[in-house]
């Protein structure tokens, strides 16, 4: 699998491939996130944001001002980002397609303030609610969206520094 990164932000490297086997992140509470390559659709550097992009339709993203350094080696690319993991990666969003009732499920990792969007495909805000999270605990969230049009919307989970969103259908 061949991932292309293009750099707008970041002269670090100008295009990238990558044959090796994994992608890791290791974070400043050394925390680490592995991805194997057949896991990843892309990587690429957009709106100050290095965004991995899953081929299960998460996109994950850290604001590129908390990212340290890059390596590669002949075991994949590390990256080491200069804050702590706030969110779990692992964003669930059931069932999907939905008829409006729409769970949200994600695991907040340490204290800290999360807010939850929905945005049509133009990008349109559509729905958004932020909760302050005093330890690490799961959180899931019931949304009634019986009110939006059928289509599909992103889910978008941020908290501080770091995002992860995911595609889901209205029928």
């Amino acid at each position: 699998m061949t991932l292309n990164i293009k750099i707008t932000l970041v002269a670090v490297f100008s295009s990238f491939c990558l044959f090796s086997q994994n992608v890791l992140f290791t974070f400043n509470d050394d925390s680490q996130i592995d991805y194997g390559v057949d896991q990843i659709d892309k990587i690429n550097f957009n709106n100050n944001f290095m965004q991995i992009h899953l081929n299960d339709a998460t996109v994950i993203s850290w604001d590129l001002s908390i990212i340290k350094n890059y390596t590669h080696t002949t075991s994949g690319l590390g990256v080491s980002v200069n804050s702590p993991l706030i969110i779990d990666p692992k964003l669930s969003l059931f069932p999907n397609p939905s008829d409006g009732a729409v769970t949200v499920s994600y695991t907040v990792l340490i204290p800290s303030e999360v807010k939850v969007s929905i945005y049509n495909l133009a990008g349109k805000l559509c729905f958004e609610k932020s909760n302050w999270h005093d330890a690490a605990e799961n959180k899931v969230m019931d949304l009634q969206l019986s009110d939006f049009e059928s289509g599909t919307y992103s889910c978008v989970v941020e908290g501080q520094s770091q995002r992860i969103s995911k595609q889901f259908t209205i029928r």
